[in-house]
């Protein structure tokens, strides 16, 4: 079985490089992709020759917001069954609302203890890399050639 690809879209490098490190601990098989903006992130998703396992998400991003990200992401055929996960410092009612309505599978404030934000990231990838049956990864296709016969 090949590694899962988690896409994580955070423009906090502090942030980043901690859930890098919590992820290189775990024990499950994946492979880390960091995208520091939404465009950047939509782009490495769509570029990726199989679609991510799972997408962590910041929702106040930069350019970009996460809920704009979002609404891409589940828009596109071959992304739109990716799991989202929305990482965030706001607890807003609108933003929690307007993340659901966009299409988020979840939806968690970031702690501000680093021992809390530990165990929610491996709580978070044991859910969706181990426990939960993924849906199968759409994988880009070449389309099919035009043949006139």
């Amino acid at each position: 079985m090949s590694p899962a690809s988690v896409l994580l879209i955070e423009d906090s490098p502090d942030d980043a490089e901690f859930a890098k490190r919590v992820f290189q601990r775990l024990p499950y098989p994946h492979t880390l992709t960091w995208a520091d903006d939404g465009a950047q992130g939509l782009l490495a998703a769509r570029a990726a020759e199989v679609s991510p396992a799972l997408v962590l998400m910041d929702v106040n991003l930069a350019g970009q917001s996460g809920v704009e990200t979002l609404r891409s992401l589940k828009q596109d055929p071959a992304l739109r069954c990716v799991p989202v996960v929305m990482l965030t410092t706001s607890k807003e009612p609108a933003d929690v609302s307007a993340c659901y309505a966009a299409g988020a599978n979840s939806y968690h404030q970031k702690p501000t203890d680093f021992h809390a934000f530990e165990r929610l990231l491996g709580q978070i990838a044991e859910y969706w890399l181990s426990t939960s049956v993924p849906p199968v990864p759409a994988t880009k296709q070449t389309p099919p050639r035009f043949n006139p016969n």
